[in-house]
């Protein structure tokens, strides 16, 4: 330490200019870095927050918390049920096929899957108490599922349904599930809850199970499926078949599933609602409300943080050019602690001690001068700033600023220490 603290004084004394230039530098290093990460927190809080909807981002306190944010792989994040007025209106898979094609297509990768509800028959609300007399109360008509997603460019099911949490979880699930080459051929498969169709009566479902052995094949609207998984719990009620073969005649239930995999923009979001208006029109019965980011910030703040990036960057570069040259000025003293018998590890400690010594203090001074100046005039522009700055990420930001320094100091200190005594003095003859 002895050594250390000679060496700094001696710095300080003798190179005047280079080490204020030393100060000045490491000084716009540690704002900048402070200024960029900063930025990028705030990026992303504004990127959480500065939304024009954020429906399907937050719990709504049916699926979990009310206000908790889902994260990107949770099945519930972007997912939307619409609701449809069936007592008014009927509607067929015919008639809202070109629907499933319109979005997916338009979408692509961003929609994950559209999944619909239906009926054999259109049932009025009648028509399921009667049903509930039949078969208990709280029980619900056999509904039969179909589901389109577009990933890659093919047509397949989708990937982050209900029914594919339920078998991967293997909740009651017995057997197998829809292959991509079966969703997109149409094959006549489907997966289905046997045991609730055994002990249901449904006199207006066209509908019929049939087993042959280990095998059961279910007949739907007169095209016979053969069933690959089975649902053993309430969690799959009805049947699920691929939309390449599911019948045209089916009615359209109360109920469908989008489910986005990223908030849209503006113009994708009236896309989405006049696709859905041109084929479901009044049997909508909620809002078709999604999360819609705000682009033109969303590219403000885009721009910042590359400017950040590249500033942030182009100040490390100097910084180390700079103790290039730091180190090119004391060449004599780097001499002298070799012909005295100094070894090359010895030397390097003593720079690098020296040299995160001065950033310690530097970065301290920095920080305060930052949270108390530099933040209250930032928060104008970022309002976000004040929430994302704290004695944690001030932590977080020196530690990588020590360490990125402490690698780049090393590579110059043993570039220059690695020469011998007489190199460094013949060097500034």
């Amino acid at each position: 330490m002895k050594y250390v603290l000679k060496n700094l004084k001696q710095f300080a004394t003798k190179n005047k200019l280079v080490f204020t230039l030393f100060i000045v530098c490491q000084v716009a290093s540690i704002l900048i870095l402070l200024l960029s990460y900063g930025v990028y927190l705030t990026y992303k809080e504004n990127l959480d927050r500065e939304y024009i909807s954020t429906s399907g981002l937050y719990g709504d306190g049916f699926f979990g918390d009310k206000d908790e944010k889902y994260s990107k792989d949770d099945y519930r994040y972007m997912l939307y049920t619409i609701y449809l007025d069936t007592e008014n209106y009927t509607k067929t898979l015919g008639e809202v096929r070109p629907m499933f094609y319109e979005l997916t297509d338009y979408f692509d990768k961003k929609l994950d899957y559209i999944e619909m509800s239906f009926l054999t028959e259109p049932m009025t609300q009648d028509d399921i108490d009667y049903y509930n007399e039949l078969n208990g109360s709280g029980t619900f008509p056999l509904y039969i599922m179909t589901m389109l997603a577009k990933h890659d460019g093919e047509y397949t099911f989708g990937k982050t349904s209900l029914l594919t949490l339920y078998t991967q979880q293997e909740r009651g699930y017995i057997g197998r599930f829809f292959t991509d080459e079966e969703v997109q051929n149409g094959d006549a498969v489907c997966i289905a809850n046997v045991d609730r169709m055994k002990n249901q009566q449904v006199e207006t479902a066209k509908v019929s199970l049939r087993e042959d052995g280990e095998d059961a094949y279910v007949t739907i609207c007169g095209t016979e499926y053969k069933v690959i998984g089975q649902g053993t719990n309430g969690l799959i009620g009805g049947i699920y078949i691929p939309f390449e073969n599911s019948p045209d005649e089916l009615y359209v239930d109360y109920a469908m599933f989008v489910k986005f995999n990223e908030p849209l923009t503006v113009e994708e979001n009236n896309k989405y609602v006049s696709i859905m208006n041109k084929y479901l029109g009044d049997m909508l019965v909620n809002d078709l409300d999604v999360a819609v980011v705000n682009v033109d910030k969303q590219t403000f703040y885009n721009t910042n943080i590359w400017l950040s990036v590249i500033i942030a960057f182009a100040a490390a570069i100097n910084l180390a050019v700079l103790y290039r040259y730091v180190l090119t000025t004391r060449r004599k003293t780097l001499a002298i602690f070799r012909l005295t018998g100094a070894t090359k590890n010895k030397i390097r400690r003593i720079y690098i001690t020296e040299t995160l010594g001065i950033s310690v203090v530097i970065f301290a001074i920095c920080t305060v001068i930052f949270n108390f100046a530099v933040l209250p005039w930032l928060t104008k522009y970022y309002p976000y700033c004040a929430e994302v700055y704290n004695l944690k990420i001030y932590g977080i930001m020196f530690l990588i600023y020590a360490a990125i320094s402490y690698i780049v100091l090393n590579a110059m200190i043993i570039a220059q220490i690695s020469r011998s005594p007489v190199e460094l003095l013949r060097e500034g003859t």
